[in-house]
């Protein structure tokens, strides 16, 4: 009856899939940093995406977006495939898809540039790294 139970929960554990994030400060201006979840990179055809966080600096707001960027690593060219906004809640408030974007060259010594280190070489951020996005509003108190 014990093993029974074991391997009811070693299926359970393996059925759920873990959805880790690892967000990686890569930029910040007065308003908004920006970070990358480095747990969220991977291969999807022949791109490589990763997500990519705005989140406010200031401890009043607490509404930022996730955006879904693809690269050709070896063509270093870019494209946004997806826009999610989400409210001061942590609800989403808006999503967009654009199913037709096209690549574009990534820019050097930019946030995109930055990005692509994570997506495409494995670089990740000096700590701290926050475990959500949550964790980072939460950070600012």
């Amino acid at each position: 009856a014990a093993a029974g139970r074991i391997t009811a929960g070693l299926i359970a554990a393996v059925a759920a899939p873990a959805v880790a994030e690892d967000w990686n400060p890569i930029s910040r201006s007065s308003q908004y940093i920006y970070m990358v979840d480095g747990d969220s990179v991977a291969s999807v055809g022949a791109d490589t995406v990763a997500l990519v966080a705005r989140a406010p600096v200031a401890r009043s707001a607490r509404a930022y977006r996730i955006e879904t960027y693809a690269f050709d690593c070896p063509g270093s060219r870019f494209k946004i495939t997806r826009s999610v906004e989400y409210g001061d809640d942590g609800v989403e408030t808006d999503a967009f898809d654009d199913t037709a974007a096209e690549y574009e060259s990534v820019p050097r010594n930019s946030m995109i540039e930055s990005v692509k280190e994570v997506a495409c070489d494995g670089n990740r951020a000096e700590p701290p790294t926050y475990p959500s996005i949550a964790a980072y509003l939460d950070s600012r108190r």
